[in-house]
């Protein structure tokens, strides 16, 4: 399975209203984060956004190739986007949604759709895509103080690390995600 995790900002429903919850700067400033409508179904499709670092006003590359794209290639499609948040109360991060059959985009993608400035860096059909209700956010994502391997400071973790954990890690969030697609679907 093609996989990348992105860590967002902790919401209720993630469909553009409610109140973001986050340490980066940028929700810290604003108030706000462009992950608060992940799961908005625009014309029968969910955009998915994660908080980017940007050097001299461009935003960073996503490594493409750790999901078997080529050095070249701008996208890849078929990749599960798995999204977590830091729990408010808990203090533990833990998976919030995720979309299925994405396509994952090199740098960030900017649209107007339905009349506003949208910007993403995966998109899945809205059918593909799940977003977990607060008491369902069970699943523990660890952080790499506690495994090695486990995310860092960056807002994209590939979980692609051969340390021991991380390999029972990635079959038990791959199994726990075919579990809720076959109960939902």
């Amino acid at each position: 399975m093609r996989l990348i995790c992105f860590n967002i900002g902790w919401m209720e429903r993630y469909d553009g209203s409610g109140t973001l919850i986050s340490g980066f700067k940028y929700v810290r400033v604003n108030k706000t984060g462009e992950e608060i409508s992940n799961f908005v179904n625009r014309n029968g499709y969910c955009y998915g956004n994660v908080p980017v670092r940007y050097r001299d006003g461009q935003s960073v590359s996503l490594h493409l190739e750790r999901l078997g794209a080529s050095k070249k290639a701008v996208s890849v499609d078929g990749v599960t986007v798995v999204f977590f948040a830091r729990h408010p109360e808990r203090q533990v991060a833990c998976v919030v949604g995720w979309y299925r059959n994405a396509v994952v985009y090199r740098k960030e993608q900017r649209e107007i759709l339905d009349g506003q400035k949208v910007k993403y860096s995966a998109k899945a059909r809205a059918e593909d895509c799940v977003c977990l209700k607060v008491h369902e956010r069970s699943f523990a994502i660890p952080s790499g103080h506690v495994v090695k391997g486990g995310y860092g400071q960056g807002t994209m973790w590939y979980a692609d690390a051969d340390a021991p954990a991380i390999v029972a890690l990635r079959k038990h969030l791959e199994a726990y995600l075919r579990r809720h697609h076959s109960l939902s679907g």
